[in-house]
């Protein structure tokens, strides 16, 4: 998507974890609305939450605006939404299936843990559709 201060990607890969939305709009209506310094900004920041990896900020170069994460692996409570999310991958740590298959390095990814994601091994929400909970 192409704004006038700043460009986004978008692969429609999400996990629901909300952080598309900010004050002032979503991330789509803040990059649409790019032509201040305040909206380039806040897409910006509010690309670089995205926990699924699904936005990346892009400048008007072409280069992308990735957040510089360690590596580490966040296993998600939702309870605004009373369930278990899924498994947030950050730091660019492979991921191998069972098969030997590795998927494209990511520096963001969310992985499901529900089971019934349509999209595995990545979360597409699913979990809250059928209230996924990993509480005894």
């Amino acid at each position: 998507m192409e704004g006038s201060g700043i460009n986004l990607l978008d692969d429609n890969r999400c996990a629901y974890g909300r952080f598309s939305h900010r004050s002032g709009g979503d991330v789509w209506e803040l990059t649409e609305k790019s032509d201040s310094e305040e909206n380039v900004n806040k897409a910006i920041q509010t690309a670089r939450e995205c926990p699924a990896g699904r936005l990346t900020a892009v400048d008007k170069t072409g280069s992308l605006i990735e957040p510089e994460l360690e590596p580490s692996i966040d296993i998600i409570q939702d309870p605004q939404k009373k369930v278990s999310g899924g498994i947030f991958v950050k730091g660019n740590i492979p991921i191998e299936s069972s098969d030997g298959h590795l998927y494209e390095l990511r520096n963001r990814v969310a992985l499901c843990r529900c089971g019934k994601s349509k999209n595995k091994p990545f979360c597409d929400a699913m979990h809250v559709t059928i209230g996924f909970s990993d509480a005894k």
